[in-house]
């Protein structure tokens, strides 16, 4: 017959045996996972070409922090998308947007990836980005926004811009 505590006497053996086995007692047995976050883009290395490049905009106004749902606790970023004329490429590269708010500790990118042979518009801009509420204390902030290329010869900046951030 089967009792309540057979099912957690079960439990609770598997995870003291997990516990013992990953713990310090067993040396060399380690059940958590390696940190592979990788801040640094310039480890990509898919960008073995190179890129003529005739004209980036990057708009200077409409960048706004305006209140996310009701009760969430962030501010979604809503940021006018830039363009990047490309004239010719030869091999893939890859065209870099950040948007960097100093005062908030706050930076973002999107990468996008140019195959050999594009030449036209290239538009590129903020995903999905937002900020925690209750770190906002202002009602503006400054930020820079910047627009670079990884290429063979490495990374290259073709415009970067210095931006007002309005919280609605």
């Amino acid at each position: 017959m089967v009792t309540w505590r057979d099912p957690v006497v079960l439990v609770l053996s598997c995870f003291l045996l997990t516990a013992v086995v990953s713990g310090p007692v067993v040396a060399g047995v380690d059940l958590t996972p390696e940190d592979r976050v990788d801040d640094d883009s310039s480890t990509f290395t898919g960008a073995t070409g190179s890129v003529t490049v005739s004209e980036t905009t990057i708009p200077s106004e409409r960048y706004t922090l305006r209140q996310g749902v009701t009760g969430s606790g962030i501010h979604k970023l809503d940021a006018p998308m830039s363009t990047v004329s490309v004239e010719t490429t030869s091999g893939p590269v890859l065209v870099m947007y950040s948007l960097r708010v100093p005062e908030l500790s706050y930076d973002t990118e999107v990468f996008r990836t140019v195959d050999e042979g594009f030449s036209g518009e290239l538009t590129v801009g903020l995903d999905d980005a937002s900020v925690p509420s209750n770190r906002l204390e202002n009602d503006t902030y400054r930020a820079t926004v910047e627009i670079s290329v990884r290429e063979e010869s490495g990374k290259r900046v073709l415009d970067q811009r210095e931006i007002t951030i309005v919280v609605a």
